[in-house]
């Protein structure tokens, strides 16, 4: 096929008209054709790349240099409108009763849970307390010492968990969210304890540190139990279970 015919047929590319834009075009128009098609394309992502750098630029409130190239044709990074958000926000923060204020809570808090996490809130609907453990590194000469891992538990082999190694990060963000309560060690929970202590995976972090670092590692025991919200999340859960 003739070359020029191949690059006549090419689609003209949609890029935002500009100065720089225009010169580019006068100078590939002196390209022999399949030289012009292949700076085409590397023109328009280069103007492309150009104009997302200082679109962000203005979102850091950095300063960026002036030039003629428009970037009003590129999309919003941010699509929310905040002040219409803002604005029913508070219309609802003036009408809502308690019933819509806890349906609310509750909506926000469900729309952060993964299923691994409903498991888990299933576990602690026997109100019991569960055992959990941090380990930590001691503090040597005077130091402060750091965590090297925390909310160790039973979780993931009590709850089923599709993803047990992550039991330490589901535990954490549902404390966090309020799900859980935090509290003192349970002596009649030693079996547990001694069972989160002697896992492999754990006994080997810990001897690594101790050989190859020299520090010394200690466990603090806690426990963990679900709360007043963790309660209400989950008589809802069942509510919505028996109504299917």
């Amino acid at each position: 096929m003739d070359k020029r015919k191949l690059t006549s047929a090419l689609p003209a590319p949609l890029v935002p008209r500009s100065g720089t834009l225009y010169r580019l075009r006068s100078v590939l128009g002196e390209l022999p054709p399949v030289q012009r098609a292949a700076a085409v394309a590397s023109g328009v992502e280069n103007q492309l790349l150009l104009a997302l750098r200082h679109r962000l630029q203005r979102l850091d409130g950095t300063p960026s240099q002036s030039h003629d190239d428009s970037v009003d044709t590129l999309p919003t990074l941010i699509g929310a409108d905040t002040a219409g958000m803002l604005r029913d926000l508070h219309q609802r923060s003036i009408y809502q009763t308690r019933e819509s204020a806890t349906e609310d809570l509750i909506r926000t808090i469900v729309q952060q849970l993964v299923p691994d996490e409903l498991r888990v809130l299933a576990l602690v609907s026997d109100e019991g307390p569960h055992a959990m453990c941090h380990l930590d590194v001691a503090g040597r000469m005077g130091k402060p010492g750091y965590r090297l891992r925390g909310h160790l538990s039973r979780i993931g082999q009590e709850s089923g968990l599709m993803l047990a190694q992550w039991a330490p990060h589901y535990l954490n963000h549902m404390i966090q969210l309020g799900l859980l309560d935090t509290g003192p060690v349970v002596k009649t929970l030693e079996r547990n304890y001694e069972s989160i202590e002697n896992g492999l995976a754990v006994r080997a972090l810990a001897a690594d540190m101790e050989r190859q670092a020299g520090a010394k590692v200690r466990f603090q025991r806690l426990s963990f139990a679900i709360s007043d919200l963790g309660k209400t999340l989950w008589a809802k859960a069942l509510d919505c279970r028996d109504s299917d």
